[in-house]
């Protein structure tokens, strides 16, 4: 193991020009907060951003984030951000983890065995689901991790079927025509799996056989009514065949996923509007918000159907900066340093945004993992109507000095 350790220290001139500059700007927002009965301003956190990367020989593992960013877990490994991003080897396969971090959703990696399900440290196995059904798979799980989402095995129609499971009356709700229907699923669903749950557990994302054309797929909503809604994602693009949700804000009413025939485009369905987001990329998750979108994208070639990953590289997107490198904003707003390591994609983020893993490739193209820790914004009470401009730029000094006290620095597991 190798750690690597970078200090990166403001010059006394930067730290005066951003104190001035910040001071400039706070003139006007000052104006406006004070027109709203409000002091208070956020800006960014002299504190050290924390980053992991991690090399395995076999595989890379599937990182998910506990929505209050204080837990990573994946196949065979758990992540302690509030430890300092302190990694740990573990025998589960890791599928999903709840809100605080305390349920975790788990099975062996073969894919034909129960899920278990592990509450502070006591393991219970899921049970069968019942004939026809062999096994089942978790995908997600709501914040509170009483409602499990993900898909069924039939025996006598092989392929995948939308599953929900509630962890405290221990009953499955599987969506298959041959033998239950739910309302909106009046058409064949093989090959159909729900991928993510909003925080709230108020709806659930997914991929079925579209009820307008043979041979097509479509991304799907469900409510608290168990009530499907095909989210008519397909119409974006005319001539594409397949369109998959993969992501769901806190409260269900942002939802983000790619439509492709070969090419993956970025889609965003807001309050029951669909539109692109007019760049190539997979969306894997969002903020709680619903404002950032992260994933993995194609910035300087035309990916297509690479199935590879090398030249993915990890994107957010927000409404108002559009489409973003991560590495360009962690080396450029954060210090910090990756060390010659590519960002590959996004796989999860916390609900607040500070916390955000996913696939890496070292220097020497090696496939791993990473994750960052965001410092929080700093807050910042301007002074009342009348007192001089001064001590705003003094609080801003002060902050911005903070960084001669701190590190920004990369941790590297070789």
């Amino acid at each position: 193991m190798q750690i690597h350790r970078m200090e990166r220290v403001p010059t006394l001139r930067q730290r005066v020009l951003a104190a001035a500059e910040w001071a400039i700007r706070t003139r006007a927002i000052r104006r406006t907060l004070i027109q709203l009965g409000s002091l208070a301003l956020l800006f960014p956190s002299a504190a050290e951003a924390q980053t992991l990367f991690a090399v395995y020989p076999d595989y890379v593992p599937t990182l998910h984030i506990s929505r209050d960013g204080s837990v990573i877990v994946g196949w065979q490994v758990e992540i302690d951000v509030e430890n300092g991003l302190l990694w740990t080897d573990i025998d589960e396969h890791m599928r999903a983890v709840s809100g605080d971090g305390s349920i975790r959703v788990f099975d062996n990696g073969t894919g034909n065995a129960l899920p278990s399900i592990d509450v502070d440290g006591v393991i219970t196995q899921m049970p069968f689901p019942g004939y026809p059904y062999d096994s089942v798979g978790v995908t997600d799980i709501s914040g509170d991790g009483n409602r499990l989402v993900g898909f069924a095995k039939d025996l006598d129609a092989p392929g995948l079927y939308p599953m929900t499971y509630d962890r405290l009356t221990q009953t499955y709700q599987i969506s298959n025509p041959t033998h239950e229907v739910v309302p909106g699923f009046e058409i064949p669903l093989q090959f159909a799996l729900y991928e993510a749950i909003s925080t709230d557990g108020s709806t659930i994302v997914g991929t079925a056989p579209s009820p307008y054309a043979p041979l097509e797929y479509e991304a799907m909503r469900v409510d608290t009514t168990g009530s499907a809604e095909f989210l008519n994602i397909l119409d974006l693009i005319p001539g594409t065949t397949f369109a998959a949700a993969q992501a769901v804000s806190a409260d269900g009413s942002t939802i983000s996923g790619w439509i492709s025939d070969y090419w993956k485009y970025a889609w965003v369905w807001e309050d029951g509007v669909a539109s692109l987001l007019g760049f190539e990329g997979s969306p894997t998750a969002i903020t709680s918000n619903g404002y950032r979108i992260v994933g993995a994208s194609c910035f300087e070639v035309v990916c297509g159907g690479d199935p590879s990953w090398h030249q993915h590289r990890a994107f957010y997107y927000t409404p108002d900066t559009g489409r973003r490198s991560v590495e360009e904003a962690l080396e450029n707003e954060y210090g910090v340093d990756l060390a010659g390591w590519s960002l590959l994609s996004v796989e999860d983020i916390s609900d607040d945004g500070l916390v955000m893993a996913g696939r890496a490739m070292s220097p020497a193209g090696q496939l791993g993992s990473w994750a960052v820790k965001l410092p929080a914004p700093v807050e910042i009470t301007l002074p009342e109507p009348g007192l001089p401009m001064g001590l705003a730029v003094s609080a801003a000094w002060l902050a911005m000095g903070a960084r001669r006290r701190s590190r920004i620095h990369a941790r590297r597991y070789l």
